[in-house]
C-alpha cells in the first residue's frame, strides 16, 4: 500500500472505455436501450446498446463528410482528449477548462514540492512569455511539451505541441459581464480606468496585454522567504473576471477588497468608492476595441515577445480579433532608449478571417550594443490611418 503513490498503473483497469469510432462526446440522449452520443470533433452520432453489461456501438450516423480539420481544431481536440494521458483520465482541460483556469490550486513539481499555486488561464499565454506562475518555463511551447511528459506521462509529443499551440494562439477573450451591453465601459469602470493609471497599476499591467512580462515579488509573499515562493511572472489582467479567485495562492475572492489590499501594500490610501470603481475597471478588461493583436514577434534565436540586444526580429504573427475589422497595415518600429528610430518594417493584412492568424517574415536589425530602455512598437492602422488596436510596446530591460 505504501507504494501506491509511486505506481503509475494503479487503478488503470478500474474503468472500461468504449471506442465510439468518433471523437469528442459532448451530449448524450438515452432512448430505450440506445444511448445516442453526439461527437463534437468528428461531427457524427454514435448509438450504444446499453441493454447488457457489455455495451457496444450499434450504429453511427451524421450529416456526411466533414471539412478537413485545421491545426486549430486539431489542437482543440487534443486539449480535451484524455487519451493523451498515460492513464487516459486527464487532459489540458482538466485544469484549464475552455483554456482558462479551474479555480483550484495545484502543486506542480517544477517549482518545489508542497507549494500549491493558483492555476493560470491559458488565454494570451503564447503572447506573454515566460510560462507558469513563477516563469519556470521559458515559453508556452516548452511548457506544453513538459506538461505532456511530466503531467500526462506522454513522451510522444510529435505533432501535438504544434497543434495545441495553434489552438492556444487562436483563443480570444469573451466580453466581460461588467461592461455595458454594447461593450463599453460603465461610468464606474471609466472612473476606475483613470485610477488604474493614477495608482500606477499600469506600470506592471500595460495595455493591450496588461502585463509587462517581468518578474515581481507578490504582495502575498513578504513573509515567505523559501525558494519555492520566489518572484512571480506578472499575470495578464485580460479576462481576469473569469479567473477567480486571485493572487499568488488564489486567496483573494473579492476584487474590491483585493484592490484595497494592494493599495495598502503600496503604502497608499483609497476610498471605498474609488476601490469599487478601480475593481470594476479591472473586471472589465478584455479585448474591446482591439481589432487586431500581435501574437508572437520572434527573435533570431527562437524566443519571442522579448527584445534582446543582437537578436534580430525575424517574424511576426497577427490575429484578427474583431469580426468585420477592415484590412490593416501592421508596423514594427525599433527605437533606442532615447526614442530615436533605428529600423522599421510594415506588412499589409488582407482578407484575414475573424479568429484566425497569419505569419509574416520580417527583418529588423537589433544592434548588439543596444542599451536597456530601448524598445519596439507594434501598431495596427486602417486605410484611413486610424489605429485599430493599442500599440504593443516591448522594452529591453
Amino acid at each position: 500500500m505504501d507504494q501506491i503513490a509511486n505506481y503509475i498503473p494503479f487503478a488503470s483497469s478500474c474503468k472500461e472505455r468504449i471506442d465510439l469510432g468518433g471523437e469528442g462526446v459532448r451530449s448524450i440522449v438515452l432512448s430505450g436501450n440506445a444511448l445516442y452520443c453526439g461527437q463534437y470533433f468528428s461531427g457524427d452520432i454514435a448509438a450504444v446498446d446499453v441493454s447488457s453489461s457489455k455495451m457496444s456501438v450499434i450504429d453511427s450516423f451524421g450529416p456526411g463528410e466533414q471539412p478537413k480539420a485545421d491545426a486549430i481544431r486539431l489542437g482543440e481536440a487534443l486539449w480535451y482528449d484524455s487519451t493523451i494521458c498515460y492513464q487516459n483520465w486527464q487532459s489540458c482541460a482538466s485544469c484549464h477548462p475552455d483554456g482558462r483556469a479551474d479555480g483550484y490550486n495545484w502543486d506542480n513539481l517544477n517549482d518545489g514540492v508542497g507549494v500549491s499555486k493558483q492555476a493560470k488561464s491559458m488565454l494570451y499565454a503564447l503572447r506573454t512569455p515566460p510560462a507558469m506562475v513563477t516563469g519556470i518555463r521559458a515559453d508556452s511551447e516548452t511548457a506544453i511539451a513538459a506538461g505532456l511528459k511530466y503531467i500526462c506521462f506522454n513522451a510522444d509529443t510529435a505533432g501535438k505541441v504544434e497543434n495545441i499551440m495553434a489552438y492556444m494562439m487562436a483563443m480570444l477573450p469573451e466580453q466581460s459581464p461588467y461592461l455595458n451591453d454594447d461593450g463599453t465601459l460603465t461610468e464606474s469602470a471609466t472612473r476606475g480606468k483613470a485610477l488604474f493609471e493614477e495608482y500606477g497599476c499600469v506600470v506592471c499591467h500595460p495595455a493591450p496585454l496588461y502585463t509587462d512580462m517581468q518578474f515581481h515579488t507578490s504582495i502575498d509573499l513578504e513573509n515567505e522567504p523559501a525558494w519555492e515562493y520566489r518572484d512571480m511572472d506578472t499575470a495578464s489582467l485580460v479576462e481576469v473576471w473569469r479567473t477567480y479567485p486571485w493572487g499568488y495562492f488564489g486567496g483573494h475572492t473579492d476584487m474590491v477588497e483585493y484592490v484595497k489590499y494592494s493599495v495598502s501594500k503600496a503604502g497608499k490610501t483609497i476610498t471605498d468608492e474609488q476601490a469599487k470603481d478601480l475593481a470594476n475597471f479591472v473586471l472589465s478588461i478584455g479585448a474591446e476595441g482591439e481589432q487586431y493583436g500581435a501574437l508572437q514577434i520572434k527573435n533570431a534565436d527562437g524566443s519571442y515577445n522579448k527584445l534582446k540586444a543582437g537578436q534580430n526580429l525575424v517574424s511576426l504573427s497577427v490575429i484578427k480579433q474583431t469580426a468585420g475589422a477592415p484590412d490593416a497595415t501592421v508596423t514594427i518600429t525599433l527605437y533606442d532608449k532615447d526614442g530615436k528610430e533605428l529600423d522599421t518594417e510594415s506588412k499589409e493584412i488582407k482578407d484575414l478571417k475573424y479568429g484566425t492568424y497569419t505569419n509574416f517574415d520580417v527583418d529588423i536589425t537589433v544592434p548588439a550594443n543596444l542599451a536597456k530602455g530601448a524598445y519596439y512598437v507594434v501598431s495596427f492602422k486602417g486605410a484611413d490611418g486610424k489605429a485599430l488596436a493599442t500599440d504593443l510596446k516591448i522594452i529591453l530591460y
